[in-house]
């Protein structure tokens, strides 16, 4: 089976001769991070600039600081597309000092009314993914986020596993205990402002934003738009991680958004990532790992909360 992928792209002027309103306040801001994904990021920013709108959008590229030769294309692309591509280059990496590159970088220059995001070493092959979801979002004011399929693939092809993402509609209550989506796929509502403390240290932050925006509204899943091509390779910080490191990964999410939730006064959905912190506390280490689990973990995190 050959792998669909984007087109070369149309020039500046032409993508923007069909938009209508303010380039200056573009209607969609989309965020995509790169880190030495020199053989991916065209493919990346292909699929996003092929996408046929009749509104303005943007790209937030952020460059973590690469050593291949991701930096000199992105400069390329910025070069011919200086109206749509809005670059950010790190001179040190900000991901191994533990920052949240999404909610800390780029989300704060967004000026869209909408974010949508496509990481560097994924792509879109949809042209009207962006125009769908937009108007989908426009149309439905109790929905804060819409999100659809994805193929995953490697270099040998198509591969046939299930990487958990929502293929159903979500309520409020089910983004906020932490549903797993699809990032790439998805585009949402841009109200999030700032990165609470408590959630500074979760492993999935993707995780958290769906959470924090469960806060506003329930999530779409639109079957009619063509799954996204999800690349899985041997640097994917979850396509090619282990089910157990996966497990303990949404552990430890799971125990910030807790932290989060019962910082807020919100006992209800606190209560609620307990139960599965619990569950998944079983599953990664045992009942005898429980107790010590409990009276190290919580314990700090009580005491840190009512100390601040």
């Amino acid at each position: 089976m050959s792998l669909p992928t984007p087109p070369k792209p149309k020039t500046e002027s032409e993508i923007i001769s069909h938009w209508v309103g303010d380039i200056e306040k573009p209607i969609v801001s989309v965020s995509c991070i790169t880190f030495n994904q020199e053989k991916y990021i065209e493919d990346a920013l292909n699929g996003i600039l092929n996408q046929k709108t009749d509104f303005p959008f943007e790209i937030l590229v952020h460059d973590d600081a690469s050593t291949d030769d991701t930096v000199s294309i992105i400069k390329k692309y910025h070069a011919l597309y200086p109206l749509i591509v809005r670059p950010l280059y790190q001179s040190e990496n900000q991901y191994s000092k533990g920052r949240r590159i999404m909610p800390e970088f780029n989300f704060p220059r967004a000026r869209g009314r909408y974010i949508a995001l496509c990481e560097g070493d994924d792509y879109w092959v949809d042209p009207n993914k962006l125009q769908i979801q937009k108007e989908f979002l426009d149309e439905n004011a109790d929905y804060v986020i819409c999100y659809t399929d994805i193929l995953p693939f490697d270099e040998n092809g198509v591969i046939n596993r299930d990487y958990g993402g929502a293929r159903k509609d979500l309520s409020e209550e089910q983004l906020q205990r932490g549903a797993s989506l699809f990032t790439l796929t998805t585009c949402f509502r841009n109200l999030l402002e700032g990165w609470p403390r408590e959630l500074v240290n979760v492993k999935y932050g993707d995780i958290a934003i769906w959470s924090q925006l469960g806060d506003f509204g329930k999530g779409k899943y639109l079957p009619g738009i063509a799954p996204s091509m999800y690349r899985v390779h041997d640097k994917g910080v979850h396509s090619m991680t282990g089910r157990r490191k996966q497990l303990q990964m949404r552990l430890e999410t799971l125990m910030a958004l807790y932290s989060f939730r019962l910082k807020n006064g919100d006992h209800y959905l606190a209560g609620k990532h307990l139960e599965e912190v619990l569950v998944l506390s079983i599953k990664v280490s045992g009942w005898r790992f429980v107790r010590l689990f409990l009276s190290r973990g919580f314990d700090s995190i009580i005491r840190r909360l009512y100390r601040s």
